[in-house]
């Protein structure tokens, strides 16, 4: 069980960095089910930009739509963690 937790938290950091330096400073809410992470970015981006993201993170990650704030993503855990 820690090292579930201890795998989502470093997840959710590097997935935070990323949406960072590529977005800069957005709002954005992430959450833990299922052994991933689901972002929700508070801004909507065009599917290239959606998909250039994803491209950016560290770990798996699929552009899932758009929601009520902006843009979804869920980021998977590496296979190697």
């Amino acid at each position: 069980m820690d090292n579930e937790y201890y795998c989502l938290w470093q997840l959710e950091d590097e997935t935070d960095s990323v949406i960072s330096a590529v977005l800069g400073d957005c709002q954005r809410w992430i959450t833990a089910s299922s052994g991933a992470l689901h972002v929700e970015l508070g801004m909507h981006l065009h599917e290239e930009q959606a998909m250039n993201l994803c491209s950016q993170f560290y770990s798996p990650a699929t552009y899932d739509g758009e929601g009520t704030h902006g843009s979804l993503f869920t980021v998977y855990p590496r296979q190697d963690d």
